[in-house]
């Protein structure tokens, strides 16, 4: 694990109250934190659960869970038996999190075309 984290400094898409993405200068990959939970995966991947959480939005009341402290959403990770559990104001934050991310990527993706042929 330690060889695949970089120490270089991390290009920040957006942050928010619920966390951050950015994406490392060095391997290209997308980077997120959410509380103390830390991910990081291709952009083709991120892009992929971006998708996956604005359906899980659309249908909100059906993905809420009753749990001792609450409803929460409980979020899949590649981990098995590893959820995130969020609340509904807690998910907000991250799908505000991620599609100002993900519109971000798409605006410096020309940039990054002339960047190559440089």
């Amino acid at each position: 694990m330690a060889d695949q984290v970089h120490h270089s400094r991390l290009h920040i898409l957006f942050e928010n109250e619920v966390g951050f993405v950015g994406k490392c200068p060095c391997c290209k990959e997308v980077r997120f934190g959410i509380g103390n939970v830390v991910s990081f995966m291709p952009e083709e991947g991120f892009i992929r659960l971006f998708r996956s959480l604005k359906k899980i939005d659309r249908q909100m009341e059906r993905n809420l869970v009753e749990m001792p402290n609450g409803r929460k959403i409980m979020l899949r990770t590649p981990v098995d038996n590893f959820l995130l559990c969020l609340t509904p104001s807690e998910f907000k934050g991250v799908l505000e999190l991620f599609s100002q991310a993900a519109l971000k990527l798409r605006l410096l993706k020309p940039l990054e075309e002339v960047e190559k042929m440089n």
